[in-house]
């Protein structure tokens, strides 16, 4: 197999070592996919000195053991590099840093150590666009000499858990950066003000204590998602001319919002300022995020009265005011297309009537699945002034002591599953249904009568004094001291009639160490509710004493660093309805059940309710993990264990556990097996999440129809087959992901019963068929992915469905025009793709108008005719239009040099015609990286002029055959330029010695006669040149760069420099046939 260019073998079951394989003998190997199974041992270094080798993806493997150093270096042609979720240990070896033409490199989640020069490593890699070394051992510093020194231009930068302390001043030179994680660091010090350049950054669980005013920006209304929380920010959180997406500055010590911001919330789907010290009342201006899903300020100083807008926000689906000093009555007007699934108003000064209208809010449930005429006055303490239905008084409520924490954590946990989930699609905020909850105006921290008890007061300034906290942390429970009453602390519950603690919320509170055997919290002996959550740098084994709490009946663990056996003294805590040790510890150092194992350490905890062992190694096979559970936790209703190593096929005992409401098994890979028939049994199964657990077989078509059922995600399982079934009438299904299986048949026009529905993904499947018009009827429908099918026919109106955020129907046998839909009422759409069918008619220019677009792909289709003008360009939002491969005629119309925000336009392989001047045109797009004119019929020319103007910074710029008569001047000043194309032109004259700068150029067929002297370069890139066929003479100079690509055929040249030799060892293809129309005689060089 000698021959053999590409191994794809990912997302399967295969096991044992690679050494087996004789890897030096595949020479014409060029991809290389393991992906995604259960391959170990050691990775054979012989892989990395293939010849011709371009791309490996080892990822999501159980590789072990240290990198070695390799050979073979100088002629590899590695661009893509993926080793990520493996278990490989020691330093990166030296020979990484001379891949040269590395462009993508994933080495997060292993257990590589080492300190490293970020600065050094990134000038190694001048082609690199994404690095992610996050959750590894690694210690990276940052030298600033570097600032200024030639960087690669990336897109993506990852590196979380990377013991950095300072953010890389030269990151403010990287105009090509998207996004950025610097995440769980130790980061001190000021957020500096050109960061707000990027559009999607996370600084998340740092030691930041200032925000530096942000710089103005020219695209103002670029949606962007931002990470502060948990940080020690203070003071009032500044403007930003920008439009956000997701927004979280939760846990932070602000004190004020800027209420202009409110005018940038138009895209806002997440927003979060909860845990501050937010002063005075809302702003109005927050009434201006119409789209937002979630909105959380809970645990603030705030006070005056609930805008009454944000009653009729109707994307609405958490709203948190809890703990804060909110007053007057709840706006009674919650309209007919409420959607709110969580409403949380716990601890104000409420008062009056509870409002009719919130039966419109036909979502929210309590826990045991009552609707909201069946609440009891129970269920609104903490607001000491509400009556009315369903109380059957009219007076204030009397406040009662809780009994236990029923309930105390749906809100929160529910707000973790929706900013958790958002990562998972294209965009940082998803698509995520709320599971359970909850009209939240319960109390689970309920207005404080009663003082504490003074032995309860010192138990807790003991914990609090012997506790550690990180030097930056800005809690350190300053407010617990003697003067005051401990019932009034933050973080503290006690029971209203005798004044015992109860419970304890340190979540967030940058607690480091660990907490010892003889600590007070153990005297605690009546809490009811434990939350150490969020609090990473707790290190160690998770304290066995914390067993001797003998009344808990809540326990949050998750986001610690706690590692190692889970210990078996948390089975004496036999009270628990919520157990949550999900996401602790690290990922080189995980949590495990094995000695004691599962069943041993649940077996007494008969009343869980919900259990959360997310990344909790346990690698136990179906029928013990699920005998387990059934038979030790009959009460279950929530099951979270993603990412767990279970192993085998889901065990028909499981059907046992009637009250399931939530399944999460999602990234246990070696599960396999059958999607269970029994699950459709379950009554109140609200989510069914299994994505990416080697499942295979045939899907039920009842477990679609359950009639409870709201996300049902059974991604990523390759060889899972069936049909869709037809949807009954009131479905509760609101989000439906079948992405990259095996489905196959039509798409039922029952589709449309799914009233509820919001995200619909079966991209990479076997669909076909005409897609129904009663698509038209989903009228809450946000994201709609049907790419990589068969379907046909034409697209269906989607005119009606005026919250659509995302259409993508690209690589399907679409045909007709696209003028059915109304595009103008589609003001949220974001994205539209429509690429490679064979769509034609004009292209209705309305698309170019909507307020909200930012993507638009008809890439390769049958469109024609002229683009007419179009209006409301200031407002446009268009980053990317990609017109390929059409028909289309005529001018490029004026309007298209008015869509400022337009990064990547591609126009190439139509009919258009007519004369441009390139300099006029660039200039009127500032943040253009990429533009593609060619083969049209236009005529394009350069005013020198320009030649100092300001340009954007182009990092593509194809202009073949484009009648062309010189090289435009300004390109000299092109810093980020790394691809030209201007073949097939009518340039004359000589070639600049400035072009060689560019790594990749094409100057084919033009009527060019000479080179000037190329200059010296210190880059030691593989270029691609293209000259052949011109009019070129005399000897090839020597360019000290190494070349990959050297076409200088049909050209007159009499000689080659020899120390061209020194530059070849990366070249694949060098051509200098044809030399001109009679013979020349000249010594080839011994090259």
């Amino acid at each position: 197999m000698k021959n053999l260019e590409s191994i794809s073998l990912n997302g399967n079951n295969f096991k044992g070592s690679i050494n087996g394989t004789e890897w030096e003998e595949l020479l014409s190997l060029k991809d290389l996919d393991l992906s995604d199974n259960s391959l170990d041992g050691s990775i054979s270094m012989s892989l990395f000195s293939l010849p011709s080798l371009q791309s490996i993806d080892l990822s999501g493997n159980k590789f072990s053991g240290q990198l070695n150093e390799f050979s073979g270096i100088a002629s590899s042609h590695i661009v893509f590099l993926d080793l990520r979720n493996n278990s490989l240990e020691g330093i990166i070896p030296k020979s990484f840093f001379q891949l040269r033409e590395l462009g993508h490199l994933d080495l997060s989640f292993n257990r590589l150590n080492g300190t490293l020069d970020l600065a050094n490593i990134l000038q190694s890699f001048k082609n690199l666009i994404f690095l992610d070394l996050s959750f590894n051992h690694l210690s990276i510093g940052t030298n600033d000499y570097g600032e200024n020194s030639p960087f690669p231009q990336l897109s993506i930068l990852y590196l979380a858990s990377c013991n950095l302390r300072t953010i890389p001043k030269f990151l403010q030179n990287q105009t090509s950066l998207d996004n950025l994680d610097l995440s769980m660091n130790q980061i001190t010090g000021t957020i500096p003000g050109w960061l707000w350049q990027i559009s999607s950054f996370n600084l998340s669980f740092n030691h930041l204590v200032e925000l530096e005013p942000p710089f103005p920006f020219s695209n103002d209304l670029l949606p962007r998602s931002i990470d502060l929380s948990s940080n020690n920010l203070h003071g009032q959180f500044p403007v930003v001319k920008s439009g956000y997406a997701y927004l979280d500055c939760s846990n932070n010590n602000f004190t004020s919002i800027d209420p202009a911001n409110g005018n940038y919330l138009s895209y806002a789907s997440y927003m979060s300022f909860s845990r501050n010290n937010l002063q005075g009342v809302i702003p109005a201006s927050l009434c201006n995020g119409t789209n937002l899903e979630l909105l959380n300020l809970e645990h603030n100083h705030l006070v005056g009265t609930i805008p009454d807008c944000f009653t009729t926000m109707t994307q609405l689906i958490v709203l948190n005011l809890r703990g804060n000093q909110l007053h007057s009555e709840i706006p009674d007007r919650f309209t007919k297309g409420c959607s709110l699934q969580t409403l949380d108003l716990n601890g104000n000064f409420l008062q009056r009537r509870i409002p009719r209208s919130l039966v419109h809010c036909k979502d929210m449930k309590i826990p045991t699945g009552a609707q909201l005429q069946t609440f009891d006055a129970s269920s609104y303490t903490g607001n000491q002034g509400l009556f009315g239905s369903p109380l059957t008084t009219h007076d204030p409520i009397t406040v009662t002591p809780p009994t236990s924490s029923e309930g105390s954590n749906w809100s929160s946990k529910s707000e973790r599953e929706w900013m958790l989930r958002g990562a998972e699609v294209g965009f940082p905020v998803g698509i995520t249904i709320f599971i359970g909850p909850i009209l939240y105006i319960k109390s689970c921290i309920p207005f404080v009568s009663s003082q504490c008890l003074r032995d309860q007061k010192s138990l807790l300034l003991e914990l609090k004094n012997n506790l550690a906290f990180a030097p930056n942390a800005y809690d350190k429970l300053k407010g617990w001291n003697q003067s005051t009453d401990c019932c009034h602390w933050s973080g503290v519950t006690c029971n209203n009639s005798n004044g015992r603690v109860i419970g304890l919320d340190l979540s967030s509170k940058d607690i480091i160490g660990g907490i010892d055997d003889s600590s007070s919290l153990y005297h605690l002996q009546f809490l009811q509710t434990l939350n150490l959550a969020s609090n990473n740098d707790l290190q160690g084994e998770i304290p066995s004493r914390i067993g001797t709490l003998s009344s808990l009946t809540y326990l949050n663990l998750s986001w610690v660093g706690f590692s190692g056996q889970v210990p078996i003294e948390i089975s004496n805590l036999v009270k628990l309805a919520v157990l949550d040790i999900s996401n602790s510890g690290v990922e080189n150092s995980p949590l495990y059940m094995h000695k004691p194992n599962l069943a041993t350490i649940i077996r007494n905890l008969t009343n869980i309710k919900e259990l959360y062992l997310d990344y909790v190694i346990n690698s136990a096979i179906g029928d013990k993990w699920c005998k387990t559970l059934s038979s030790s936790l009959p009460r279950l209703q929530v099951m979270s264990m993603s990412n767990c190593d279970l192993r085998g096929e889901i065990h028909k005992s499981l059907s046992n556990l009637r009250h399931l409401s939530v399944i999460m098994l999602d990234d246990n890979g070696n599960m396999g097996g059958r999607v269970p028939g029994f699950m459709a049994r379950f009554t109140n199964l609200t989510k069914l999440s299994l994505s990416v657990c080697g499942l295979y077989g045939i899907v039920p078509s009842k477990n679609f129809q359950v009639p409870t059922l709201r996300a049902l995600d059974l991604s990523g399982n390759e060889k899972l087959q069936g049909n869709l079934p037809v949807f009954y009438k009131n479905g509760s299904l609101e989000e439906l992901c079948l992405s990259s299986t095996n489905f196959s048949g039509t798409l039922p026009r029952s589709i449309s019963n799914l009233k509820r529905l919001r995200a619909i993904d079966l991209s990479r499947n076997q669909f076909f068929g005409i897609l129904p018009s009663s698509l038209s009827n989903l009228k809450r429908l946000l994201r709609i992915d049907l790419s990589y099918n068969q379907f046909s026919g034409p697209i269906p109106s989607f005119s009606s469905l005026k919250y659509l955020k995302s259409i993508n129907l690209g690589f399907n046998n679409l045909n007709g025009s696209i003028n059915a839909t109304d595009w103008d009422r589609l003001l949220s759409l974001e994205e539209l793709n429509l690429s490679y069918n064979s769509l034609d008619g004009k292209i209705s220019t309305s698309l170019f108008s909507l307020p909200s677009l930012q993507f638009i792909d008809l890439y390769k289709n049958k469109f024609s005719g002229q683009l007419n003008e179009f209006a409301s360009i200031a407002s446009s939002q268009i980053s990317y239009l990609d017109l390929r491969y059409n028909s289309l005629e005529g001018p490029i119309p004026k309007s298209f040099f008015q869509l400022r925000e337009l990064q990547f336009l591609y126009m190439s392989f139509n009919r258009l015609n007519g004369t441009l001047d390139l300099a006029d045109f660039l200039q009127r797009f500032k943040s253009l990286k990429e533009l593609d004119l060619s083969f049209n019929r236009l005529s394009v020319g350069t005013n020198d002029s320009g030649e100092n103007s300001t340009f954007p910074q182009l990092q593509i710029l194809f202009l073949a055959s484009c009648n062309l008569r010189t090289i435009p001047k300004f390109l000299n000043n092109q810093t980020s330029l790394q691809n030209l194309d201007l073949s097939m032109n009518q340039i004359t004259g000589t070639i600049p010695e400035w072009m060689w700068k560019i790594t990749r150029f094409n100057l084919s067929f033009n009527h060019l006669v000479e080179l000037e002297p190329p200059l010296s370069f210190s880059n030691n890139l593989g270029f691609i040149e293209d000259l052949s066929s011109n009019n070129l003479q005399g000897k090839f100079p020597v360019v000290k760069s190494n070349y990959y690509y050297l076409d200088c055929s049909n050209n007159n040249f009499s000689s080659i420099n020899p120390d061209i030799g020194n530059y070849l060892s990366y070249a694949s293809y060098m051509s200098f046939s044809n030399l001109g129309s009679s013979p020349r005689h000249y010594a080839v060089p011994k090259i």
